[in-house]
């Protein structure tokens, strides 16, 4: 098991990358899954969220991003099962992803996991041609037809730990780029890129109710400055919270999250500008839906901290 661990860490390390391209989300606090397949089954329940975000409000051809997720554990606990349908759309561009998640859960002590996960599914391309203003009418990279289209696997390897104050993840979103856009006439092709992602937070107590709760996220992408999000949220008896993440000359992102009920989940981020794209745009507006199935009251009196 040592050597597995060992060569599961070592694979997601020594990742390369080459451009930016996955959606930003940031409620991604309350469902792990979008960033980590080894958090499939971590919660204790048939874990379903739908998030919708609206990138960039008031700026033309802005990226539009929902996703649905779903996941959960066998009864022992030793594994977890997750499905992502995610679509992101901006300009005349869209890409379309389904895939199907496993993690082999490894207990470590009471209430402590470390989860190995890997997903895999299909991601598909489509540029519509469309009402694309052109300089030239003949130009010959829009002679091909009025839609372009491709389709590829995604496979994408993680590994987290989590117990009831600290966890920590490594992940990549994809170990094999792609070409996603080449024609006759294309000479550089696009491509996908492979993103790698570093994850660590805490629930620390803070009295009888009060939970403090920093985290830091990581996004690694050949050719781009790292990514940084810095958040801290005040959690009341993991029910009500209330943060703020800062990524550093990106945005700043105000966040708010409540479980209604020990089922339901209700989360929303309002990301304020911090580039010059500020000057274009009112901001960007998230919106989160989470669901636990079956969740066990008796064992659990508090929805989990993470």
């Amino acid at each position: 098991m040592r050597r597995l661990i060992y060569t599961a860490l070592c694979m997601l390390l020594t990742l390369a990358a080459q451009a930016q391209q996955d959606p930003i989300f940031s409620t991604y606090l309350s469902n792990k899954l979008v960033l980590n397949p080894a958090y499939a089954g971590s919660r204790d329940a048939i874990s379903i969220s739908m998030q919708a975000r609206q990138q960039w409000v008031g700026f033309s051809g802005a990226p539009k991003t929902a996703l649905l997720t779903a996941h959960m554990p066998t009864g022992d606990m030793r594994h977890g099962f997750g499905l992502v349908l995610a679509t992101d759309r901006w300009g005349h561009a869209q890409t379309t992803q389904f895939a199907g998640q496993y993690a082999y859960r490894i207990p470590l002590g009471e209430n402590s996991n470390l989860a190995l996960g890997l997903k895999a599914g299909l991601r598909s391309f489509r540029l519509n041609y469309d009402g694309v203003p052109l300089w030239d009418a003949g130009d010959e990279a829009f002679n091909g037809g009025n839609i372009y289209s491709k389709a590829q696997m995604v496979v994408a390897p993680g590994i987290y730990f989590q117990n009831d104050y600290f966890y920590a993840g490594l992940s990549v979103n994809d170990i094999v780029p792609h070409k996603i856009y080449e024609t006759a006439s294309t000479t550089t092709p696009g491509k996908t890129a492979t993103h790698v992602f570093g994850m660590i937070g805490a629930a620390i107590p803070a009295g009888e109710a009060l939970r403090i709760k920093p985290s830091i996220l990581i996004r690694g992408v050949n050719g781009a400055p790292l990514g940084t999000d810095l958040s801290l949220l005040l959690s009341y008896k993991n029910r009500v919270g209330a943060g703020i993440t800062w990524r550093p000359r990106n945005a700043l992102a105000f966040v708010l999250q409540s479980h209604i009920t020990k089922t339901v989940q209700l989360g929303y981020a309002y990301d304020l500008g911090l580039n010059a794209i500020r000057d274009y745009t009112t901001g960007s507006h998230e919106l989160m839906l989470g669901l636990d199935l079956n969740f066990k009251a008796a064992e659990h009196p508090e929805p989990s901290p993470f």
